[in-house]
């Protein structure tokens, strides 16, 4: 999606407390400083949620935090350009290395079902296997991949994407088409207002009444998918549907009500995916969502019911339109929905586009709201990548860490991205927090020893410590701290690190 999506506003008010604790008895210093490093491969499988405190746990135990932008090619051939880097459709092996080089773990690319079943019943394994191979090259970087079945209108002759030949064009207005494909060359207005066509809103109805065998057919190809998928350790999980529609709104205009859409349709299309991939990957955390303008909260349950709570994530979205509540009553009511439900959560869109800078105070502003409210994130997006005729604004240009004219990064979104976190934390977080002024850091949890593995802190020296920094933790003789590169390792001292006890870690410059 966009920030220029159909509005459908409703207000909501709510503010959360959250307390900050900070204790400091002894200061233990790093052991050592090096060179910041190359290539990274800090994966450990994402294994469930944590019920108590919602986050992600890797195979280890640790919680585990991700920053990262999307990777979505919404034309043919539904992936980006992987053989030769280029500013606006690639992502190859230096795209990972410049994803990791401000600090990103993650990325959302996305899978389509145009792509992955072109014609019905026959799966396009050439696709899934040029898939394969981004994510492979993800993981020689540390950055984990979460597969989204992105659409967008569903269908590429309404400007969108999605699913190939599910909608006609919807009456009275035409589009002028491709000579190659029968699908528009550039589309004259802006494409999100054609969800209020009625073909669109038929189509997103057949899709959950099962028509035709459709909602069985979508389930099926994401079943394909997690069988290609299941075992591969830096996939973090499936987003089962990008921003689904309500319905036909025209026949029941009800589903206009965020609570009853969800109810009514969207919550059979998330339980029938999630049936059909645990047949073949009972592991993996399944990310779902509802209507993009349910800003008091959604009506959904985790797919498939409460014993999935612990491999469930709702994947939200955040614009200033139609989130007219604005972006903090998101977090909170996101954290109300996932307190009823279970399972976790991670805000997988919002505006990141560089807009000649116009963007950046916006974009800072949720990001250290996400901070605050321990939520991991994905920006729209890293590059533009898809064609000209799927636009939102024609002849406009959304890039936002890649400049399009240059290809080189642009250091104030560089510096945006890069801010220091937590990647894994061997214990219970209990908060963390960025100083964008002078890059000083903080990170208080509670340590638990059985972890058999480090927490992690990721620091950026180019964009942040340009003269070096330093790191301390307290208590001192608990934890042991090595830096290595754009990595911080805290180790718990065995025999005097306790289950529960406070660990405080400072990073400040040189």
């Amino acid at each position: 999606m966009h920030r220029y999506k159909i509005l459908i506003p409703r207000f909501s008010v709510g503010l959360l407390a959250f307390s900050f604790v900070v204790f400091i008895l002894h200061v233990s210093e790093y052991n050592n400083v090096s060179a910041e490093s190359g290539k990274s491969d800090n994966i450990s499988r994402i294994i469930s949620v944590d019920q108590d405190t919602h986050q992600f746990l890797d195979k280890f135990g640790r919680e585990k935090f991700f920053r990262g932008l999307s990777v979505v090619y919404k034309g043919a051939p539904y992936y980006p350009v992987i053989d030769k880097f280029n500013a606006t459709t690639s992502f190859t092996e230096k795209d990972a290395q410049i994803l990791q080089s401000v600090n990103m773990n993650v990325i959302r690319l996305g899978v389509l079902w145009a792509a992955v079943e072109p014609s019905k019943g026959k799966y396009n394994d050439t696709y899934l296997d040029v898939i394969r191979g981004i994510v492979d090259n993800c993981k020689k970087y540390g950055i984990y991949v979460l597969l989204d079945s992105h659409q967008d209108v569903m269908s590429e002759k309404l400007c969108g994407d999605g699913a190939i030949g599910l909608i006609p064009f919807p009456l009275p207005i035409s589009l002028p088409p491709s000579y190659k494909d029968g699908n528009p060359v550039i589309c004259p207005l802006n494409w999100p207002a054609l969800y209020l066509s009625n073909a669109v809103s038929v189509a997103w109805q057949n899709l959950y009444d099962n028509r035709n065998g459709l909602l069985d057919a979508f389930s099926a190809q994401w079943a394909y998918i997690a069988q290609k998928f299941k075992d591969v350790d830096n996939v973090l999980g499936y987003e089962i549907i990008n921003e689904p529609w309500a319905g036909n709104i025209f026949a029941n205009p009800k589903l206009l009500e965020p609570k009853t859409a969800e109810s009514t349709n969207i919550q059979r299309l998330l339980d029938s995916v999630n049936t059909a991939i645990r047949k073949v990957d009972d592991r993996s955390v399944l990310f779902y969502t509802g209507v993009t303008w349910d800003n008091f909260g959604n009506a959904l349950s985790v797919p498939g019911g409460n014993n999935y709570k612990n491999r469930s994530a709702l994947s939200f979205h955040y614009y200033k339109l139609p989130h007219i509540t604005g972006v903090e009553v998101q977090f909170v009511k996101r954290a109300e929905d996932i307190k009823r439900t279970g399972g976790g959560q991670m805000l997988t869109e919002f505006d990141s586009s560089w807009n000649s800078g116009k963007e950046v105070a916006d974009i800072l502003n949720v990001i250290q709201k996400a901070d605050k409210y321990l939520v991991s994130w994905i920006g729209w997006q890293y590059k533009d990548f898809f064609s000209q005729r799927l636009s939102i604004r024609p002849g406009v240009s959304d890039e936002g860490l890649i400049n399009k004219d240059t290809g080189e990064i642009r250091p104030e979104m560089a510096k945006l991205f890069s801010r220091t976190y937590p990647e894994s934390v061997a214990g219970k977080t209990r908060n963390f927090f960025f100083n964008d002024t002078d890059s000083s850091f903080y990170l208080v949890y509670k340590i638990d020893p059985s972890i058999k593995a480090p927490t992690v802190i990721r620091v950026q020296t180019t964009y942040n410590y340009p003269k070096g920094l330093n790191i301390t933790a307290a208590p001192a003789e608990k934890v042991k701290i090595t830096h290595d590169g754009n990595l911080v390792y805290i180790d718990a001292v065995e025999g005097k690190a306790q289950k529960n006890d406070l660990i405080v870690v400072n990073v400040v410059a040189k």
